[in-house]
């Protein structure tokens, strides 16, 4: 019965209340804002990460195989001028990726002279190189897919 007797109430108290549910809704939105935009740098605590592609630190055969320049990652001064970049832009961090490394767990060869170079120019920074997964299970170099 007490549904028979919300039916027969007229249609506009309902819809006056769902109008009004909603305008109190709408308000406490406008009041509340939520996921304010700061663009004035506010939110930056200068203490950011970046991951590095492998020429940082890969060895000649890496150059060879993939068809890279060397000179593009070995001049001391390029290495000192992204040094200088990343720390205007607050990183101290840096992933420098390695190489994925082999079922058994070893990884690629490094240049030790580049190694040492760039750990030189990024003294002032935390250098963490990235094993990028297992070769062939996680990551396959050689398939178009990949």
């Amino acid at each position: 019965m007490r549904l028979w007797q919300h039916l027969k109430r007229p249609p506009w108290r309902t819809l006056l209340l769902l109008i009004a549910i909603i305008g109190v809704m709408g308000l406490i939105y406008l009041l509340w804002s939520p996921g304010k935009t700061v663009r004035d740098g506010r939110h930056d605590l200068r203490s950011n990460g970046i991951w590095l592609q492998h020429g940082w630190l890969g060895d000649d055969q890496w150059f060879k195989r993939n068809q890279k320049d060397k000179a593009l990652f070995r001049d001391e001064k390029r290495i000192k001028e992204l040094a200088h970049t990343l720390t205007s832009h607050g990183v101290k961090y840096v992933f420098p990726h390695l190489c994925p490394c082999n079922i058994s767990g070893s990884i690629a060869s490094v240049d030790p002279v580049q190694t040492e170079r760039f750990l030189d120019c990024f003294e002032n920074f935390q250098v963490v190189p990235w094993i990028g997964g297992v070769l062939e299970v996680h990551c396959s170099p050689e398939s178009p897919q990949w």
